[in-house]
């Protein structure tokens, strides 16, 4: 018998964590269902470890890809484990269809959402939930939330281990790159900035995270800021570096999935917008506040701005 929803998500990790909501959505109303996900599996761990599905499969895997390809055959233990479920909800790119049919030829219902968020048209998240409209008839609440109130429950143990790592200190997080060189405010005005906090509150310590995209900032940061206050978390699991984040008293950054996921911890989160549209792309939390570069360009950003930007929230 069939039962429970599959969800199935690619993209980097800030596709992924703005669709977190949607798997919140399908857990309140469908308690007593399961939750399957197909998506990148460091990515997809998240939701397992806050408690929003209950299976992981690899969207990046060669199992997966045979569904893709249309000479290809659907490899027989994932079509086995597709065909369980009730109903497939899939975030894919898929202008032939071909997936969609494959999918339906294991028995799910199969509703398709955006792959990828319209311009002009609301949060990324809103969209992405349109695909939830009418899944469970009349009586599901699928009331179009755009994950403003959307917290991210990890383990108790994950920030047990955060926080024995972090020590008593403040600490203040930094995510220095994002998928964009475009995206990121120059590092030589970062180190000003972390300066002039260091120089005004001594007791705080920054937490600078660090992927394969930061491989200039981060070195060129952490040489010119004291040794002692800073520490680099560089390529960390992501359920690692979400207990990490909600430790820390603050996250400072650019528009890229490090920033979403300090959100979604509860992290009060200062973001610097360029090219893109916070509208759209801004994490929908309450506790996130944006600047946004004169003429979306974060290289007409001036210190003077984000300085007294960042006083009016005294940090």
């Amino acid at each position: 018998m069939r039962s429970g929803t599959l969800v199935i998500r690619g993209g980097a990790i800030g596709d992924f964590v703005v669709t977190l909501p949607v798997l919140a959505q399908l857990r309140a109303a469908f308690p007593d269902e399961r939750i399957g996900l197909l998506a990148p599996l460091d990515a997809g761990s998240i939701a397992v470890a806050g408690a929003l599905a209950d299976e992981l499969r690899d969207v990046n895997g060669r199992a997966f890809s045979t569904l893709l390809a249309a000479a290809a055959s659907p490899d027989a233990e994932l079509s086995e484990w597709i065909s369980g479920f009730e109903r497939v909800v899939t975030y894919l790119h898929d202008p032939d269809d071909l997936l969609q049919r494959r999918l339906a030829a294991l028995g799910p219902v199969v509703r398709r959402g955006i792959h990828r968020p319209v311009e002009s048209v609301g949060s990324a998240t809103g969209q992405l939930m349109e695909a939830l409209a009418g899944i469970a008839g009349d009586d599901a609440d699928f009331d179009g939330c755009c994950g403003h109130n959307f917290h991210l429950a990890l383990p108790c143990e994950a920030h047990d281990r955060a926080e024995a790592e972090l020590g008593r200190a403040p600490w203040v997080a930094l995510h220095p790159g994002s998928g964009s060189p475009r995206k990121n405010w120059p590092v030589a005005c970062w180190i000003e900035i972390i300066r002039e906090m260091f120089l005004a509150r001594p007791q705080i310590r920054l937490a600078v995270f660090s992927g394969e995209a930061e491989g200039r900032e981060v070195p060129e940061l952490t040489r010119a800021l004291p040794r002692g206050r800073c520490r680099v978390f560089e390529n960390r699991p992501l359920v690692e570096v979400a207990a990490l984040l909600a430790s820390c008293d603050r996250f400072f950054g650019h528009d890229s999935g490090i920033a979403h996921l300090a959100a979604a911890v509860g992290t009060p989160a200062f973001l610097l917008f360029g090219p893109s549209d916070p509208r759209i792309w801004a994490p929908p939390q309450v506790n996130v506040h944006i600047l946004r570069a004169p003429a979306g360009d974060l290289q007409k950003l001036g210190i003077d701005e984000v300085r007294s930007w960042l006083a009016g929230w005294r940090i």
